[in-house]
């Protein structure tokens, strides 16, 4: 039922939410196109001719499309406004990295031009601005000297000065764009709103040390930062933000840090090689965008000259880890990989869209990126919500089993045969040696409190603990077999942590079938390692040995090692392997990956 779900999750749903999105943002622009009950501004355009600071010829200016080719050389045009504009109106317009002069009969009414000379950027930026009329006419004579600051500006510049002349007030202004936007403002917010709790929640996550934290920080750092890029595209970070400088700033950081952010997450579930050359490139990335910005700040570079070049790097590397991540579902057949690259598939189609819209034909009514942003938070927060519910199942089903192992360990090692020969032993003593016979019963009662502890010991201990419950194990078995059990520490490392019960149970079968079952007896070492990855426990005896591959059966349980393997496995990702041959002794070898951070 479970993997039903998930396959029904990861083909019908995200088809379902995607479309969702989608029809909510045409009903919204097609119900806008027509009315706009809200807004009481008036649009304007401009009727006349142009020509280039290169051409002495006047050509017709029939729309903004006419001038799309022209790049670096200035722009005059010469004509007159569509409507009347009354005295004490005002004239909106939108300037996005445009040198902007306005005269109106030989009268300069507005003038905007480069930024200032210790400015962090050439342009003055992207910003709502406008003018209050002295009384204009359509008889007036309107000349407009216009050039683009950046060259490699596109249609989106002229388009947003030319289509967007309005007669208003910033009030009206911020009206009609809220609601010419508000189905995607509703989403952004929204999605803002997520990564802020998210963050919060990664915090709290962090001190609790959840395998979690690292995913839903990515997540949220992507959602907001891909909430301020929307609030830009939806022309609203202009009217929230007074300094068209810092909302500069805000666009740019939000192109460069979005995909890092993705690529950062998509590397969550990366392994091997692949891991590692993403991880180069996000430092590659942030390498660049500092060396930027501190070029920025020295007035050497402008980031907005070379964005094009900037955003296509970006593009490419999340294309590259995208395609990691194929590789890693074809290898490890990831369920989690394939819902992460299935969910990122409509924010990178759209980033794509929107680079191509921006620098080519530009359609204003079709936010190709935010479409795609929001589709992919959607998913992704539906994602890590069925995550969090699989691994709270997980966890119980855990909690469950460890309770069930804690049972059996007890039982396990606790053994009738053990007990008696331990009492046989402390009565012996009692009658030979009060003194011993009194250390002997500390010892017995300590080791009987370990095995007890364990029932109710849920996270690992101290290495220097389990290793005193072997000791107090041991004490009882040298009285028992005297010289005939040998035992040596080479311990050149003990602060470390393991689960309870995990080297007394080894021991206690090496001593059993192994050094007991030779009339000599024999040597028993306990070691222990380790290297830059893992720690290494090692459990070495010279005893008889048997066949790994070979069930025994000899009429006992033999659950004690199974239990260790378990709880290795489950608790610390540890690895339990065992050597053996007949004639040839054992060897026990723990493996405990080292928690890195």
């Amino acid at each position: 039922m479970e993997k039903k779900t998930s396959r029904w999750y990861m083909y019908y749903l995200p088809v379902l939410l995607t479309l969702s999105v989608i029809l909510l943002f045409v009903c919204a622009f097609k119900s806008d196109k027509h009315s706009n009950p809200r807004s009481n501004l008036i649009p304007v355009s401009f009727i006349g001719e142009f020509r280039t600071s290169n051409s002495e010829n006047l050509q017709p200016f029939i729309n903004v499309d006419s001038l799309n080719d022209i790049r670096k050389e200035s722009i005059y045009l010469r004509g007159h406004f569509s409507r009347n504009i009354p005295a004490g109106e005002t004239l909106l317009l939108h300037i996005s990295h445009l040198k902007v002069d306005i005269r109106v009969s030989n009268k300069e009414v507005f003038s905007i031009q480069e930024g200032r000379e210790n400015a962090l950027t050439k342009s003055t930026g992207h910003l709502w601005t406008g003018f209050k009329s002295d009384g204009i006419s359509v008889d007036d004579l309107v000349e407009i000297n216009i050039q683009r600051v950046y060259p490699s500006g596109r249609a989106l510049q002229l388009v947003c000065f030319f289509d967007e002349m309005q007669i208003g007030s910033k009030g009206d202004l911020i009206v009609s764009i809220l609601h010419e936007n508000r189905i995607g403002l509703i989403f952004t917010m929204l999605t803002i709103s997520f990564g802020l709790f998210g963050l919060i929640a990664s915090i709290i996550l962090f001190f609790l040390k959840s395998e979690l934290t690292r995913q839903i920080f990515l997540l949220s750092c992507f959602a907001i930062f891909g909430g301020i890029w929307c609030l830009a595209d939806f022309n609203i970070l202009t009217l929230i933000i007074q300094s068209p400088t810092l909302v500069s700033i805000l666009e740019l950081l939000s192109q460069f840090l979005l995909p890092t952010f993705c690529i950062l997450y998509l590397s969550t579930y990366l392994t091997e090689w692949r891991l590692n050359v993403i991880n180069l490139c996000v430092y590659l990335i942030m390498t660049i965008i500092l060396l930027c910005i501190i070029l920025q700040i020295l007035h050497i570079y402008d980031l907005h000259e070379f964005l094009i070049l900037q955003n296509s790097i970006c593009i490419l590397i999340v294309l590259l880890g995208m395609g990691f991540l194929v590789i890693e579902i074809i290898i490890y057949r990831e369920s989690d990989a394939k819902i992460a690259l299935f969910a990122y598939l409509p924010a990178t189609i759209g980033g794509i869209a929107e680079i191509a819209n921006y620098y080519t034909i530009y359609i204003r009514s079709l936010p190709f990126f935010c479409i795609g942003f929001l589709t992919t938070i959607v998913l992704q927060i539906g994602h890590m919500m069925l995550s969090i519910k699989r691994k709270e199942k997980f966890q119980q089903r855990l909690e469950g089993e460890l309770m069930e192992n804690r049972i059996s360990i007890m039982l396990s090692q606790i053994q009738p045969h053990f007990l008696y020969n331990a009492l046989n032993t402390i009565q012996y003593l009692c009658k030979h040696d009060s003194n011993m016979a009194v250390h002997a019963v500390e010892k017995f009662s300590s080791y009987l409190r370990g095995n007890m502890d364990s029932l109710t010991q849920k996270k690992l201990i101290p290495f220097e603990k389990e290793l005193a419950h072997l000791k107090n194990y041991l004490y009882i078995e040298l009285l028992r077999f005297g010289e005939r059990i040998k035992i040596h520490y080479e311990l050149t490392i003990t602060d470390f942590f393991i689960p309870v019960l995990t080297i007394q149970p080894i021991v206690e079968n090496a001593i059993r079938h192994g050094v007991t079952k030779q009339k000599e007896g024999g040597t028993i070492i306990v070691s222990t390692s380790k290297d830059e990855n893992n720690i290494y426990i090692v459990i070495k005896d010279d005893g008889v040995g048997f066949q790994p591959f070979e069930r025994v059966n000899d009429g006992k349980s033999h659950v004690g090692i199974q239990n260790v393997k378990r709880r290795l496995e489950t608790q610390c990702n540890g690895i339990l392997n065992i050597e053996s041959g007949i004639g040839k002794g054992t060897i026990a070898t723990i493996i405990i990956p080292i928690r890195k951070g």
